[in-house]
């Protein structure tokens, strides 16, 4: 991606931008996303989870609720920033509108579709053992999961519990494809950056957490009528989305995400301390929700300042990191799940099986992808494009090679 040449043109090639730091970022997500996961056996009790240790943490608690608060708004930000530079790579290419679409349907839903009818059911199996529902195989159970929709107290999960984010990002990529188009066309484009200009000018950044807080204060007023995916409406993880398309195509947003890095750290700092009391001391929902989103909206400008003032940078192992984010963000909560359910009814100290798991759930997922990156047929069931020669083959060739020479 970081030269094409334009068949358009008989023209020296043209220089495509690559934003390693959106590679680095992605790891660090999913690295958070893990340790988010692995921590929720141990939060209280009104955050209920699939299964759970009999003891909660304040600690942990806090953990889930500070690392949550920002964490999925990231993902989409970053999908949103990936897709912008994703459109430009084909448009470069003269790849057809079709087959964007195509690719992008595929290496989405293909997971979520094996996801919910494999190892998104033994997730619901073992929390039913857990919890005595259920008595027997996993053979046995699988034809019971037909019965309900999960949301809805049945074995279905129809949303695939964590793969949810693949659901809503298919459905964005979807939705948000002719609007993402028409704001790249010269014309329009021109006038999309006399807007974001002004959220360019200091502090005006910040205002753009003022539709994502409507979104959830109607919806909070309304009975919250409409389902939380990772603590967020889809209205505004899909507006984190668009801001992510919108910040790439707007050049100097990179500059000014920079400039409110200090600022924005301070924000943090202030907003977490109280978020704290206020929920200790005089517990209010509207306040939560204004301290939240501010909190949420500061850790992401922090967040992408650090990526772009540190991490634009290409190293062997990027690449090849970068590759294993969505293989590994599919499988790792059901690994984290079948490890927690041998370590949670432990008599261990808390810190000690959230230690394991982590560990252990880590390393269990690690080998899991080194078995699907070199298998192509994995490859294509967990989101990764195919290989035109898997690796280990590249492998022994080389080695007959050298035995040969």
């Amino acid at each position: 991606m970081s030269k094409v040449l334009d068949k358009t043109s008989t023209s020296a090639p043209k220089l495509q931008e690559r934003r390693y730091d959106l590679d680095w970022l992605r790891v660090i997500a999913i690295i958070l996303v893990f340790i988010f996961h692995s921590a929720r056996f141990f939060q209280g009790e009104d955050l209920p989870w699939h299964i759970m240790n009999a003891e909660s943490s304040i600690g942990m608690t806090a953990f889930v609720y500070y690392l949550g608060g920002f964490g999925m708004p990231f993902f989409f930000i970053l999908a949103g920033m990936s897709t912008y530079y994703a459109i430009e790579f084909m448009k470069s290419r003269n790849i057809k509108n079709s087959k964007y679409l195509l690719d992008r349907s595929v290496r989405l839903m293909v997971p979520f579709i094996i996801g919910i009818f494999t190892h998104i059911p033994l997730q619901v199996y073992l929390e039913r053992i857990y919890y005595s529902e259920f008595s027997g195989s996993y053979f046995a159970y699988y034809p019971k999961i037909f019965k309900g929709i999960y949301e809805l107290g049945g074995n279905f999960a129809i949303f695939g519990h964590h793969l949810w984010f693949l659901l809503l990002l298919f459905g964005f990529s979807i939705i948000a494809f002719p609007l993402f188009l028409f704001l790249r066309k010269e014309n329009t484009k021109t006038g999309f950056l006399k807007i974001t200009a002004f959220f360019r000018k200091p502090g005006m950044i910040f205002l753009l957490i003022i539709p994502v807080f409507l979104f959830e204060f109607l919806n909070g007023i309304l009975g919250g009528i409409i389902p939380l995916f990772g603590g967020w409406t889809p209205m505004s993880q899909f507006l984190f989305f668009v801001y992510g398309f919108a910040f790439a195509l707007d050049k100097e947003f990179k500059t000014t995400i920079e400039k409110h890095a200090i600022p924005s750290v301070i924000i943090v700092l202030v907003t977490a301390v109280l978020l704290g009391v206020s929920q200790f001391f005089f517990p209010n929902d509207l306040l939560f929700l204004v301290l939240a989103d501010i909190y949420a909206w500061s850790w992401l400008i922090v967040l992408f300042a650090m990526g772009s003032k540190f991490l634009n940078k290409n190293t062997k192992s990027r690449r090849y990191l970068n590759e294993l984010v969505l293989p590994f963000y599919i499988i790792h909560q059901t690994v984290i799940i079948v490890i927690g359910f041998f370590v949670i009814p432990l008599n261990l100290a808390i810190f000690a099986k959230y230690i394991i798991i982590v560990v252990s759930a880590f390393v269990a997922t690690s080998l899991l992808l080194l078995i699907i990156r070199e298998e192509n047929t994995l490859r294509f069931l967990f989101g990764m494009r195919i290989k035109k020669e898997k690796s280990i083959l590249r492998f022994f060739k080389k080695n007959k090679k050298n035995l040969e020479s």
